[in-house]
């Protein structure tokens, strides 16, 4: 039983990030599949799991926080600003209480600068065809939401990585 072997191996490791990529595309009946299921339930790290949309790099980058960054967030806002081939994060809150205090704790000006703000509300806007990334970074939750809404502009999204923490 394949799930049950990374279940077991991602808990005795002390790993930072279990990434998995998807076999079967998130965005029909099942918001993740039974199998993704079970393992982001089971997990005791960080799961990423990515879905493949013709990805080529990360120069733009749409990235989802509910309300609150925790820790594994911010790690990947730094690693991804901390990119020469990142231009631009553009961070959405869903919960429309502008940028969490942390980031400015967290980030340092230069990374600042690389970073953009929008409130959910303008999430549809950000995702319509004039407004090219090349990466969603959506935490689980959120993609659970997302995907409760059966938005046909589901299918417009660029390749996705969803991710949960359990730092």
């Amino acid at each position: 039983d394949v799930q049950n072997e990374i279940i077991k191996t991602a808990n005795r490791g002390n790993f930072d990030l279990l990434l998995m990529g998807s076999a079967r595309s998130v965005f029909t009946e099942n918001y993740l599949g039974g199998k993704i299921r079970k393992v982001l339930h089971d997990c005791q790290c960080n799961i990423g799991i990515f879905v493949d949309k013709n990805y080529n790099d990360s120069s733009r980058v749409l990235l989802m926080i509910p309300g609150i960054a925790d820790t594994f967030s911010i790690r990947i806002i730094n690693n991804l600003l901390a990119s020469d081939k990142t231009r631009l994060v553009t961070l959405v809150n869903t919960r429309d209480s502008g940028l969490p205090p942390e980031f400015h704790a967290e980030l340092s000006p230069e990374m600042m600068d690389k970073l953009s703000f929008k409130a959910f509300s303008k999430l549809a806007s950000e995702l319509q065809a004039g407004k090219n990334y090349d990466l969603l970074v959506v935490p689980v939750e959120e993609w659970k939401k997302l995907f409760s809404k059966k938005s046909p502009d589901l299918a417009k999204l660029p390749s996705v990585l969803i991710i949960k923490s359990r730092v």
